[in-house]
């Protein structure tokens, strides 16, 4: 339990401070290797944490099932699939522009000018772009054992038996801060992504299906990454 209580604190208080101060070399753009060098501390790091989270908690950190909803007449089966099931259609709502843009070059040089302030931590050669398809497959995993598998259990299941709802946001919220360099816009967008990926967590009872999801979030950004700047160039 102790070792709960410090990945807690650690993921609520101090992971968002740390990482918000170890990314100002990389928001100044003053050094050309710190996206590479942030891409790989940050994938370790995440290792790391996520391989304490899953001994301390074991293998039913992939899993939570709610519990009954006390209403006789709608059965718990049926609230889970009925949030996974719009979470899932609020997701593609996200994700249908950017798999469009994969096609259709107008649609993509929309997509990456919406995506311009996020230009200091996006990959521009081939070794940042390996090393940040492996950041995007690490978070994809590590990210939801720590902040849905762990963080969610510890704070509604663990020592303080919080109401879900309020253990959701806390874990959304504390999910968005460790983005806090991505700018406030950043904060509230990766807090409502958080409460997203909770969704699908607690609607399908596995993290299986956020994992994908957040892969996919992630990765998609490497091919019209590539389009973009292929297209950049033949302008040139």
């Amino acid at each position: 339990m102790v070792i709960e209580h410090i990945l807690a604190a650690f993921l609520l208080v101090l992971y968002p401070v740390w990482d918000y101060f170890d990314t100002r070399e990389l928001r100044s753009g003053s050094n050309p290797r710190a996206r590479i060098q942030y891409y790989r501390k940050t994938t370790l790091y995440e290792w790391i944490a996520a391989g304490v989270a899953f001994w301390a908690v074991g293998p039913k950190i992939l899993s939570l099932q709610l519990a009954p909803t006390g209403i006789s007449w709608l059965p718990v089966a049926l609230v889970r699939w009925t949030a996974a099931a719009l979470t899932i259609l609020v997701f593609c709502a996200v994700l249908a522009p950017q798999f469009q843009a994969l096609g259709n070059p107008r649609v993509r040089q929309k997509v990456l000018k919406q995506t311009s302030h996020l230009a200091f931590f996006l990959p521009r050669t081939d070794g940042e772009f390996r090393w940040y398809g492996a950041l995007s497959v690490t978070a994809s995993i590590c990210e939801e054992v720590l902040y849905r598998g762990f963080l969610l259990r510890y704070l509604a299941l663990g020592p303080w038996h919080l109401p879900m709802l309020v253990a959701v946001l806390i874990a959304a919220i504390a999910f968005g801060s460790a983005h806090l360099y991505l700018g406030f816009s950043g904060l509230i967008s990766t807090s409502i992504g958080g409460l997203l990926f909770t969704g699908l967590f607690l609607g399908t009872g596995t993290l299986v299906a956020s994992m994908v999801v957040h892969a996919t979030l992630d990765l998609i950004m490497i091919p019209l990454l590539r389009l973009g700047s292929g297209e950049d160039a033949a302008g040139a």
